[in-house]
């Protein structure tokens, strides 16, 4: 709703309230409120010239709000120029706006209202006297230009002088441009931000507010945007026609000053690494000239050159989002945004600098994302500060949980969606736990998740919440079980513990064996490539035993011993117990082997694998047959895809674990379900929501158990870390990261690749491909056992009697 005050701001003549059915008279249609931190990256398609560098998302505030109004509604009258408008946006502020312009279509009786901020509207009616400033600091700035704008000065970040140099810097104001054009300048020089807000009272407005700080909003808002969840669509607008790599920066009143004396001698900045990677090393760079006036120094010059050539030695990105109605995210907040369905896709983190928000249609809202320069993606870095702020901090995290409610977030995820469709019984409901915006959810034993059930009127299910009590994070319920009420989920921090479901100790592992290749015999003479991936066989005929896999033709251009009828495959070794080889079998359309599971069925082990028919990949399940060539054209196939995908099989809980490469997507189906046809994964994750980056981290293999899927990764020329991950499934959150040490081997060895990772419930299996330096060519593979630690929750019990024992 809009407060409508008139002119002076003493009185409120009116409400405002969207059309909606009701009967109220005070209505209005499409309205938008726009509010605008920084300009999007553009460029003037005819203008070559590159004497002035465009500014790029550069900081530009702007705020406004259109609306339509009917002539039937009360506030066609009264919404005429010099009116105001007081809103309540999505950043929790009251905002005052003049309505400076008004349309009317005679043929449709609609009047079209725009009103602007009101500080801008002043801003942009005040000229300020003519003014010198030597080192001008942001404060002398700001309150020169605000002084006379009817708005006081509240929350303020000054910074220093707008140079980061002990040069002198000038600053300086003509006494012909408007306020408005002179803020916008100085919101730049000075990389600040500002508000204008108001405070009302009883029917008054009683105060008027601007917040001068380097950044609006929320920077750990711990909230996600994602495609076709809480946005309806996402649009990436890159450009590049303002890149340069070469910069000459000009400086002083007349524009003759250069970097030369600072710069040994040359006026041009260079930019050697973006002039390799976007201009192909080409000598003819590509080049920008950019002008301050208030610079009058080599030095301070080139300090200022440095920076501006840092904003457009790259192409940059801007994300035009349109969020569902629910989604509540403030100007300047941070974000994470994930469109799994672009390609390549998006996974990144970003800030809104754009954003429009609807009363009568918030169908329409919007949000523009980007950096001031480009959007930054989500590093291990990241995660690696999460994890340790839970590790040290979890004590302190549920102690303001406890003595605030208001910093603990429940939420119920339903992956199957909210309506039920005739072939539904049952529909999974899964709860997740945040407390100040970090996910908590694997620290919380079952009977934290306290779920219940709410008639009309207000009362609770007993016989519900006594059935669900223990169940933990998540219930798979019936539609007559949802049919009394409203599913509720309410969480018992006394059952929130300081240890997470799994842990890791290197210091009691052990080396199950060793082998180096060279000894390996094998029936088909592969190369003595690395193994790409060991299973325990734990029954049947070769218990005891293990599996492994290794690239036998990794390229199609490869020559090998047998005959191989399409471009790849596949050989699985079979060793004894001391990593010592017993037989071997090929299998003749597959990619690499970097993972496969193990189904023991009448004694035999059956493999579940990946294989390729130089068209589709597909999941298969075959028999190791020793000593023999298996031809993709001759195994039953599931889960067709387009794209390289591999698998894994939980044995305990009789699932497929898939990867689907190019998207780092990890899930996992039902193998009821799989041999039944579907490729519907029931719960999957996104590698890269865990710090995982898919451009600087090499991804090797993974393993599922029940909710579970641990991965692990590290490059063979060491250039990345050795990481192990552990994330939950069905809730998305971290259970651990954690980066290998492997003192034992890293002390004589400069290679130590991992590769294998495998759990079983209580033992996880850490192979590793070792060398002794980059150049040697002896390959020594270790298989690796670590006993992983596992909380013991706490179960609840309810009792039946009805005796009073106080």
């Amino acid at each position: 709703m809009y407060y409508v005050f008139n002119n002076a701001l003493d009185k409120i003549i009116s409400t405002a309230t969207p059309i909606g059915g009701h009967l109220q008279s005070d209505w209005f249609v499409n309205d938008e409120i726009h509010t605008e931190l920084a300009s999007e990256d553009a460029t003037d398609a005819d203008d070559t010239s590159v004497s002035e560098i465009l500014n790029g998302n550069s900081k530009a505030w702007n705020s406004y709000v259109t609306m339509g109004v009917p002539r039937a509604s009360s506030l066609y009258a009264l919404l005429e120029a010099g009116v105001h408008l007081v809103h309540e946006n999505a950043d929790g502020f009251l905002h005052c706006y003049r309505v400076s312009e008004v349309d009317v279509d005679r043929s449709t009786g609609l009047k079209s209202i725009t009103a602007y901020d009101l500080l801008l509207w002043n801003l942009k009616h005040l000229v300020p006297d003519s003014k010198t400033m030597v080192n001008a600091t942001s404060q002398a700035v700001m309150e020169y230009l605000l002084g006379n704008s009817d708005f006081v000065i509240n929350s303020n970040e000054y910074t220093g002088s707008s140079e980061d140099d002990d040069e002198t810097s000038i600053y300086t104001s003509d006494g012909t441009s408007t306020a408005n054009t002179l803020l916008q300048d100085a919101l730049q020089d000075f990389d600040l931000e500002i508000r204008s807000y108001v405070e009302v009272s009883q029917g008054k407005v009683i105060n008027k507010y601007v917040d001068i700080v380097s950044e609006l909003g929320n920077q750990d808002t711990g909230k996600r945007i994602e495609y076709r969840h809480n946005a309806e669509n996402i649009t990436r607008q890159t450009i590049d026609t303002s890149l340069i790599t070469a910069l000459k920066p000009l400086g002083g009143s007349d524009g003759t000053t250069t970097i030369a004396d600072a710069n040994d001698g040359s006026e041009w900045i260079y930019d050697e690494d973006a002039n390799d990677t976007y201009n192909a090393g080409n000598t003819n760079r590509l080049e920008g000239v950019a002008s301050n006036d208030n610079i009058n120094t080599a030095a301070g010059l080139l300090t200022w050159g440095k920076k501006v050539l840092a904003y457009y030695n790259h192409p940059r990105s801007n994300y035009t989002v349109t969020v569902s109605p629910n989604f509540e995210v403030g100007i300047g907040d941070s974000v994470r945004v994930i469109d799994l369905e672009d390609d390549p896709q998006q996974a990144l983190s970003a800030r809104v600098i754009q954003q429009v928000e609807s009363e009568a249609t918030p169908t329409s809202n919007q949000v523009t994302l980007g950096e001031f320069t480009t959007l930054s993606l989500v590093t291990p870095t990241l995660i690696s500060s999460l994890e340790t702020k839970l590790n040290d901090n979890i004590s302190t995290i549920i102690a303001d949980a406890i003595s605030n409610n208001s910093t603990l977030v429940a939420t119920i995820l339903q992956p199957d969606g909210n309506d039920w469709t005739s072939g539904e019984t049952t529909k999974r409901f899964i709860g997740h736990v945040e407390i100040n915006g970090t996910d908590v959810t694997s620290y919380c034993e079952s009977p934290a998740f306290v779920w219940n059930i709410y008639d009309s009127s207000g009362s609770a299910d007993t016989d519900f919440y006594v059935n669900h009590r223990n169940d933990g994070y998540l219930l798979s319920l019936s539609r007559d079980e949802l049919a009394s009420g409203s599913l509720t989920l309410g969480i018992d921090t006394a059952y929130i513990s300081e240890t997470n479901l799994y842990a890791i100790n290197e210091d009691k592992g052990s080396t199950i064996w060793t082998t180096t290749l060279a000894t390996v015999g094998d029936t088909y003479a592969s190369g003595k490539k690395a193994f790409q991936y060991v299973q325990p066989i734990t029954s049947g005929t070769y218990a005891g035993n293990y599996l492994v896999s290794t690239a036998y033709k990794d390229s199609t251009n490869e020559t090998t011993t047998a005959t191989i009828s399409h471009d790849y495959a596949v050989e699985f070794l079979l060793l004894d117990s001391t990593g010592q080889y017993l037989s071997s079998m090929l299998l003749d359309g597959s990619r690499h082997g970097a993972c496969f599971g193990v189904q023991v069925i009448d004694k035999v082990p059956y493999i579940w694998t990946a294989v390729y028919d130089d068209s589709k990949y597909y999941v298969t399940r075959v028999a190791y047959q020793a000593n023999t060539t298996v031809k993709v054209d001759n195994v039953t196939k599931y889960f067709e895809s387009s794209r390289q995908i591999v698998c894994n099989y939980d044995v305990v809980n009789d699932n497929i674990g898939i990867r689907i490469i190019y998207l780092g997507q990890l899930g996992v189906i039902d193998r009821a379900s799989l041999l039944a046809g579907s490729t519907t994964l029931d719960y999957s994750i996104l590698v890269t929501d865990f710090g995982y980056s898919l451009t600087s981290q090499t991804f090797q293999s993974f393993t599922i158990y029940g909710d579970y899927v641990f991965w692990n990764s590290g490059n063979v020329d060491m250039s990345d870390q050795r990481m192990i991950y552990c994330v939950n499934l069905k809730t998305n959150s971290l259970v651990f990261s954690y980066e290998w040490q492997l003192t034992d081997i890293a002390t004589n060895n400069e290679i130590y690749e991992p590769e294998t990772v495998y759990f079983d419930g209580t033992n996880l299996y850490a192979g590793f491909n070792v060398r002794t330096s980059s150049t040697a060519t002896e390959k020594v593979q270790y298989l690796n056992e670590y006993p992983l630690s596992v909380r013991s929750d706490t179960t609840v019990t309810i009792s039946d009697s009805d005796d009073d024992n106080d």
